[in-house]
């Protein structure tokens, strides 16, 4: 479970997940989001009312033990004062861990529509637009690559987005001092903007919290915190 809230519009999401093992090397994960401005909490401005439902299903599987791929559907429902809109979309991915120290991911999404809000100070108008084509490849390192005790984790990835020129690039660094505490800190280049993230994480036993934020002016500067429990 997650919740985040962007300080530009004073929106906030609120998701929900969890996976189903249906047999060995086979998954299925269930979510539901919902996005909203204007409905919960007085700090949003009058003139920006939205609500947008999320409802994800996604299914990945064990090729061979260091190959694994997935794909997923998104619908989005979305609704102002005026009006209300359909949308859906979709995502394959891959990874690959010849290693435990090691891991290659890729994914491409944008196959599909996406909910457009537009605000003339008085009502919310909603229509759909394609979605942006992005195409998203990256690496995760592990130091020490045992699964009990694993020290610093780096991870880098580039973001190519079609019919935009450049490519986006990320990074980011873990660190475990303790068993139960998770350092992390990101940046993102862009051509137009960089700006760095900054969060922590705690486990107590089969709980994880984390917590994470964008300060930087040029981004959302949004803030999230993530509950997550393993039964």
């Amino acid at each position: 479970m997650s919740h985040r809230q962007e300080a530009t519009i004073h929106g906030m999401s609120e998701n929900a997940s969890i996976p189903f093992i249906l047999g060995a090397g086979e998954a299925i994960g269930i979510g539901v989001t919902v996005d909203h401005v204007g409905y919960i909490g007085d700090n949003s401005p009058a003139n920006f009312r939205a609500m947008q439902y999320g409802y994800d299903i996604a299914y990945g599987r064990e090729i061979i033990p260091t190959l694994s791929i997935g794909a997923g559907i998104g619908v989005r429902y979305g609704r102002s004062d005026v009006s209300s809109l359909l949308a859906v979309s979709s995502t394959t991915g891959i990874i690959y861990s010849p290693a435990p120290e090691i891991s290659y991911g890729a994914m491409f999404t944008g196959l599909g529509n996406g909910i457009v809000y537009a605000s003339d100070l008085k009502t919310t108008s909603l229509s759909t637009a394609r979605l942006p084509r992005k195409l998203l490849a990256g690496l995760t390192l592990r130091f020490p690559g045992t699964l009990q005790r694993t020290i610093f984790t780096i991870s880098a990835a580039n973001e190519k987005i079609f019919g935009e020129d450049g490519i986006r690039y990320m990074g980011g660094i873990e660190l475990y001092p303790v068993r139960f505490l998770t350092l992390r800190t990101g940046y993102l280049y862009t051509n137009a903007f960089a700006a760095a993230t900054f969060g922590l994480g705690i486990q107590l036993g089969g709980m994880h919290l984390d917590y994470s934020i964008s300060p930087s002016r040029v981004t959302d500067q949004a803030t999230s915190v993530t509950c997550a429990v393993t039964f």
